[in-house]
């Protein structure tokens, strides 16, 4: 009762924009980061595309030795992600017989 009379009707409104506020903002920042993590999982260095373009840039300015990757360490990567798919599928699976 006496926060009330102290607040006269803006301490509701202060109150809620120091939730509302870090709340937004937090939900902003993890919507950019797995934005940026989602556009950066498929990245490549390969290719006539602006991101390839801009990452390769980024990398000689910074002075960073560009992977090399061949087609066969790719589908040698593909197999291995399969096969960890396919054991972890097999165990979900075996568990519920």
């Amino acid at each position: 009762m006496a926060v009330s009379m102290l607040c006269s009707g803006h301490c509701s409104t202060h109150a809620t924009t120091q939730v509302i506020l870090p709340l937004v903002q937090g939900m902003l920042w993890t919507l950019l980061l797995s934005g940026w993590r989602y556009w950066n999982r498929g990245a490549q260095f390969q290719g006539a595309t602006l991101g390839s373009k801009v990452r390769r840039w980024w990398w000689d300015v910074n002075n960073w030795k560009i992977p090399e990757q061949t087609q066969k360490a790719v589908e040698e990567k593909a197999e291995e992600v399969s096969r960890t798919f396919l054991k972890f599928y097999a165990a979900q699976m075996g568990g519920h017989d």
